[in-house]
């Protein structure tokens, strides 16, 4: 089935006749064949890492507060 819209057609009339098609749109995922896959981890700086390993120790512990408990203490400078 093709998708035929007059070029007159504004944006909305486009994506809503899309949408009543949608089980005929298919699409394939992006691979940039150029960029080398590499691991984000070893691209971050050392403070950063060791910033984050510290986080995840805290979570393992239980040092966090509930985002609820902190959303209320701040709510007034939101």
């Amino acid at each position: 089935m093709k998708l035929l819209l007059d070029i007159q057609d504004d944006k909305v009339s486009f994506f809503m006749e899309l949408l009543k098609n949608f089980k005929y749109v298919t699409a394939k995922p992006f691979v940039d064949k150029n960029v080398a896959e590499t691991d984000f981890w070893e691209e971050l700086p050392e403070n950063a890492q060791k910033g984050i390993e510290r986080a995840q120790k805290q979570v393992k512990s239980g040092q966090t507060t509930p985002h609820a408990q902190v959303i209320k203490k701040y709510a007034r400078y939101l």
